[in-house]
Order: C-alpha cells, then structure tokens, then sequence
C-alpha cells in the first residue's frame, strides 16, 4: 500500500540527519539505549532494597502456581509470563526487574518500528521511541509500580506495529500476527479493549485502512485473537465472575448520585488526559514552538477526507475518539474514577502525533538534540528522585517506606523460632509477598487485599504452619480467616501469639529510629 509522503517535511533530507546520529538512530541502538537504562534502574534497584513493591506483593502470591485465572479482577498473561521467569529466577525482585524491564524494551523496540512506517526518518521514529520516557506514568510510576499494565503496554504498541507493517505488506500472515498481538493484548487487562475501540474506529475513518478492517481475510485476525483468550474466557464464564461489578468498582466511587459521579469523571477525563500525557505535552511545544501551529492546522483538517493512508491523522483520530469514550463512560456509566494511571489503553499511542507535530513545527536542527538533553535530564531527575526514596526512606521521600521494612530480619526470626518448611499465613499482602521470595519452598497465603490462597500440596498437613501479622496496620487481633486456613490443613491454634518487634536500619541514621511490630505464632502439625 502506498503511503503519502510528499506532504510530509523533509524527506532525503531527514534521512540525511538521521544518518549523522548513525546507530542511536537504528532500532538496535534503541533496543540497546533502551537495554541500559533498564540495566542502570535494575542494579540500582537491587543495590537499594531486596523488598518488593506494591504491586509486585500480590503478583508473587498468584505464582505459586500456574492456572487459567488467579483473580477475575486482572487477566492472567502477565502472571503466566512471571511464573515463567521465576523457574530460573525464583520468586525474587529479580524476576520483576527483569521481566518489567524487558516489556518496556521491546515497548520501545515496538513503538520505534511502529513510527518507522509513519515517518520517513529514522530520528524521528527513535525520538518517538524516547518520547515514552517522557510520560509520567512509565518514565517515573512504572519503576515501583505497575504489573499488568507493563504486558498491556507491550502489547499496544506491538498491536500498532502489527497494523502497519499490515498497512504496508497486506498479507494473510500480517493478520495472524494481528491476531496474536491482539489476543495477547485481551490477556493484559481488560481496558485492552478500549484500546482496540479507539485505534480501530480510527482505523474505519479512512479508506485506505477501513479496506482492511472490513476484509473478509480480518477473520482471521479475530479467530486466533479468540482462540488465545478462549481459555480465560472459559474460567470467567465457568466460575460465575461478574466483569461488570469489578467495572463498576473499579471506575465509580463513593460519590452519590449518578450526575454528582459523572460530573467528576467529566472533569477527570480531561484532567488525566493532561498529566498523562505530561511532561512530554509541555515539553514539545517548547522545543518546538512551531508544533502549535502544526498541531491546530491537524486538528482543523482531522475529519476532512483523505484518499491516501495518513498515520499521523490516524493517531489524532485515535487521541479524539479516546477522549470521547472517556467522556461516554462517565456521562453514560457515572464512572468518576477515571484515574491518570488508567490512561494507557487510550493515549499511549499519541505521543508518536506529538512527535509528528514536532516534526512539522521543526525550524533548527539543533531542537532535536535539544529534545534529547531534556530526556536525558529528565531521566537523571527520576533516578535521583528515587535515591531519595529508596536510600533516605523518610518524608518528603516516602510516608510509609515499605522498602525499608526489616522482612530479612523477619524471616530470620520466624526461623528462629521453630519454622523450617511448611505455610505461612499473613494478613497483608505485604507481609505475604515479601515472605514469599524470602521462603521460595513453602506456601503463603495472604488473608485480605486480595484473599490469596494457593493450593494445599501433598504434605503441607503434616508440615508446620507460621501465622504471622503487622500490628500497625493490622491491629493485635487474630486477622480473620487464619483460624478457617489453619484447620483447613487439619491442625488448631492453641498457643498466645508472640510480639516481634524489629528495628529498621539505614544508611546514616541510627538502628532502631523506627521499627515494625509483629505479631506470631508457629504450629507444628506433626505434633497435634
């Protein structure tokens, strides 16, 4: 298919300049770019805190195992891929660094190819590439944060890539691998699907594109997308998970009445279509100043009818019917929780428009490198940024420091205490995560946020038990449901739980200027 190059800048001659940038310009100078900084985050990261983050706690509870589905909230692909890695790795931080590290490089390595077919330089594509370190939600929150969302991630931008070498070679493979990339999307999370809604209703505002949506050979496209999610589906329907409520709760939030929510998701929408897409928004037009009058010419041509494929108004269509369905979800279904960390699906895509803008709004060829000694000071701020959090682990840094909890020292004592090999039952998630790579052999169960409990395994009746809860956040109590778990493996609790108190220490400061309180109780089956 042929692609409208002749009302784009530059041709021969962006192709000149990206050649003075010689490899950094190829995708295997991306991927290596890429590579390093993934390398720098992970050892530092290491170096720093063994303790898992947020997120990560629940997903090493779910790999205990391998099944269909661990929780009808999230897909599974990303706990599959996980449980994959940790059968050289074990359940360790090292398993996440890696495996979320290397989605973002063949994020990069996707987008760069994606954006080769929408303009005709290659710095541009690499810029486009770069320009993801630019939002806050991958170049700052993804370093703590983010599971599935690293896998959806992926995921749309090996989709985006997948449509255009279809767009350029039009082949049945192409739409196999549309396939793939698609059913392996639905597999990340479920707001895949909105992706899928704005980029293909995209795709249907142009001929050139719609030709291959509504192609008969696009069957096939959904016949294996299906035939990769049939076996999740399969669980969902078996087990009477209601998608529904965990939308509802997922997107609506305390506020009553149905306008009073969809008042606050209007204003929600445009707020996180904003500060995710930021800093990058604010950054081209300052290196570019001409992008502002690039981008309101797009935006006044963006439904005037094009006979020939047009990437960078695909994209603009795509931003558009993005915010709409934003504007839809909270007009139609009150939904108010339309959060800035939920934006992926709908405007991952639209740094590359950005960039294109860029492209048209460029006067010197020093804005590029410009572009670049931003990125790179921005990428510098992040790393320092959280130096402060993972070293200093106080405020303003951090509030509750988790990375700086004594879970080494905690596994030491329940050793200490009587426990060799058995179940551990914890009350958070937290506790129960950070236990399981400090316990790679026993089984963990957590009691609430989420409930995790992996299957009973032949002898675990016959091992020992440890319960084990934060008082802090917990309270003294006994957390609900350890008495269910403990009989469940055929034993009782009769003895008093006793208090662990352990103190954090620090790079500077003195041992013990904060400590963590739990409380304990060990139970040896054999001998009941």
């Amino acid at each position: 298919m042929a692609i409208d190059t002749e009302s784009r800048p530059g041709g021969a001659e962006e192709e000149a300049e990206s050649g003075r940038y010689g490899w950094l310009c190829s995708l295997g100078g991306v991927l290596l770019i890429f590579a390093l900084y993934a390398a720098i985050h992970i050892v530092f990261r290491m170096a720093a805190s063994p303790n898992l983050p947020q997120d990560d706690v629940m997903a090493v509870l779910y790999t205990q195992s391998l099944e269909l589905g661990y929780t009808p909230r999230q897909p599974p692909l990303y706990d599959w891929m996980l449980w994959t890695v940790q059968q050289v790795t074990g359940p360790t931080l090292a398993s996440f660094l890696l495996l979320k590290y290397a989605l973002l490089t063949a994020s990069a390595g996707f987008i760069y190819a994606g954006a080769s077919r929408v303009f005709s330089s290659r710095l541009w594509a690499a810029l486009s590439a770069f320009s993801l370190l630019l939002l806050y939600q991958i170049g700052w929150n993804i370093h703590e944060g983010v599971t599935h969302t690293s896998a959806m991630i992926c995921a749309i931008a090996a989709s985006f890539w997948a449509f255009t070498r279809l767009a350029e070679r039009d082949r049945l493979a192409d739409y196999v691998v549309l396939g793939l990339c698609i059913g392996l999307g639905a597999l990340t999370k479920y707001s895949f699907g909105a992706f899928m809604i704005a980029f293909f209703g995209a795709a249907l505002l142009q001929p050139a594109t719609r030709r291959l949506v509504l192609n008969a050979r696009f069957l096939v496209t959904l016949a294996v997308a299906a035939a990769i999610v049939a076996p999740f589906a399969g669980w969902v329907v078996v087990n009477r998970h209601d998608l529904a409520a965990i939308y509802a709760n997922s997107v609506q939030s305390g506020i009553e009445g149905h306008w009073a929510r969809a008042g606050r998701g209007v204003f929600m929408a445009f707020r996180s279509t904003i500060t995710f897409l930021s800093p990058l928004l604010l950054i081209v037009p300052l290196v570019f100043p001409g992008s502002l009058k690039a981008a309101g010419r797009a935006l006044g041509d963006a439904f005037r009818p094009t006979a020939e494929l047009d990437w960078e108004k695909l994209l603009l269509h795509m931003t558009l019917i993005s915010l709409a369905l934003l504007l839809t979800a909270a007009i139609v279904t009150g939904a108010a929780n339309l959060r800035m960390r939920y934006m992926h699906p709908f405007y991952l895509l639209t740094p590359i428009w950005l960039i294109a803008m860029a492209r048209r709004g460029e006067t010197r060829p020093i804005q590029p490198r410009i572009f670049v000694a931003i990125s790179l000071v921005f990428a510098l701020a992040v790393l320092i940024l959280r130096g402060g959090y993972l070293v200093v682990g106080e405020q303003p840094f951090c509030k509750k420091c988790r990375q700086m909890i004594p879970y080494d020292a905690l596994a030491r004592t329940i050793r200490d205490k009587g426990f060799q090999t058995g179940t551990i039952i914890a009350g958070s998630r937290h506790t129960a995560g950070n236990l399981r790579q400090r316990f790679p052999g026993d089984r963990v169960v957590a009691l609430r946020r989420p409930k995790v409990v992996p299957p009973i395994r032949p002898g675990d009746r016959e091992d020992q038990i440890a319960i084990i809860w934060e008082v802090g956040t917990e309270g003294p109590e006994l957390p609900a449901g350890a008495e269910e778990q403990v009989a469940a493996l055929g034993g009782r609790i009769v003895a008093e739980p006793e208090t662990v108190r352990l103190p954090w220490t620090h790079a500077w400061r003195e041992t013990g200027y904060r400590h963590t309180d739990w409380k304990l109780i060990v139970i040896d089956l054999a001998r009941q």
